[in-house]
């Protein structure tokens, strides 16, 4: 999956209220593939997540533990090509696509997609798309 693609119902429902599309999985260990099926949609609260184009995506596999993020928990990710240091974003890496805390090393043009649990490593690439930025997470108790 290259391109997340917001489908037209992606729209204000009523006053205040959103329609999120769901789309499958998304890796928190090693980048993988991820396709783009429309899984449903979440209806939520602008007030919850703020303006933008969003989509959401259920976390898969234990490296953001330390972040808060477990398996099986549903992340709202507002669509963007860009992101701060510190912020978890959707990775893009040759095709593959992977849930990671990013850093900017400016001085060596490289970028660190930080694993928030102790037992991974980093990755460090040159080069990587960013899909979005993880703005909320929704999880079972």
């Amino acid at each position: 999956m290259s391109e997340i693609v917001l489908h037209d119902k992606e729209f204000q429902k009523q006053k205040g209220q959103f329609y999120v599309p769901i789309y499958g999985n998304i890796s928190c260990g090693r980048p993988k593939f991820i396709d783009d099926y429309l899984d449903g949609y979440l209806e939520i609260p602008q007030s919850m997540i703020g303006k933008g184009k969003f989509f959401a995506l259920r976390a898969k596999g234990d490296s953001m533990v330390n972040a808060g993020i477990n398996d099986g928990d549903l992340l709202v990710i507002k669509k963007q090509e860009y992101a701060e240091d510190g912020q978890i974003v959707v990775a893009l890496i040759d095709d593959n696509v992977t849930l990671k805390r990013y850093y900017s090393l400016k001085p060596e043009k490289k970028i660190i997609l930080h694993p928030e649990n102790e037992k991974y490593e980093d990755i460090v690439v040159e080069n990587c798309a960013i899909m979005g930025v993880a703005v909320k997470i929704l999880k079972d108790i």
